[in-house]
């Protein structure tokens, strides 16, 4: 009886939703609705905004991704916290820190809208 009643206060319960909002992500959005207004990727997801970021890094030569990764601090930074917010927002990061901004901005709005 007590498992179903945690499971109906589970269930009950809003969800944690993962936000963005970081200055490296405010740089982001500014980046995008400057480029592509009608995309709203001022509200992608953590998920959808890490798999345009691994699609962009994929593109990147060897050295511009060894260049990344040294100032990449995610997993330190992110180590023990769940979900996407965090790791999303230190590759946001690492982005301002070596100019790929306005080169990842111009690729996440090729994209298209967020799902």
């Amino acid at each position: 009886m007590i498992g179903i009643a945690l499971a109906i206060v589970a269930a009950a319960a809003p969800a944690r939703t993962q936000t963005l909002d970081s200055p490296a992500f405010t740089a982001f959005y500014q980046a995008t609705d400057a480029i592509c207004p009608t995309a709203t990727l001022r509200l992608i997801s953590p998920a959808d905004l890490d798999g345009r970021q691994e699609d962009f890094i994929g593109t990147l030569s060897y050295s511009q991704r060894r260049r990344l990764a040294a100032v990449n601090r995610a997993g330190p930074l992110c180590a023990g916290r769940d979900g996407l917010s965090c790791p999303t927002n230190a590759t946001l990061h690492a982005f301002i820190k070596r100019g790929l901004l306005a080169d990842f901005a111009a690729a996440a709005c090729a994209g298209g809208p967020p799902d």
